[in-house]
């Protein structure tokens, strides 16, 4: 390479290094956040409903009451990966399945990340 190529590319190099600032990569992401959440068959703070059985097995067997079918809720965030929407979703009501085997409400109210074959606008 000759010296003006280095040149270039160190000019490039650091205008890249300008774009990829702190705030820049912020706006980026704060675009991409709007244009998903645009575009997505259920919005972030809208609600929703659960349309589709949950298996809950392992960790979250103790989550069935609160995944049941009919379940309403608040989008908390949308994403979208592998071609498909996924989303925080907070349901209304929350239980916990104690150690007698018996369904408590929550205290503290937890997210779920669900894939959009779970989920329905309301």
């Amino acid at each position: 390479m000759e010296s003006k190529d280095y040149e270039n590319v160190r000019e490039s190099l650091n205008t890249l290094k300008e774009f990829l600032s702190k705030d820049n990569i912020e706006t980026l992401l704060m675009h991409s956040q709007a244009l998903l959440n645009k575009f997505a068959p259920i919005k972030e703070g809208g609600r929703a409903k659960i349309i589709k059985k949950i298996e809950c097995k392992g960790g979250w067997r103790g989550s069935e009451e609160t995944l049941k079918i009919g379940a309403e809720g608040e989008i908390v965030k949308v994403y979208y990966q592998n071609n498909k929407y996924y989303f925080d979703f907070m349901t209304d009501d929350q239980w916990y399945l104690d150690h007698g085997k018996v369904f408590q409400r929550t205290v503290q109210r937890y997210l779920y990340y669900l894939s959009e074959k779970y989920l329905e606008a309301i």
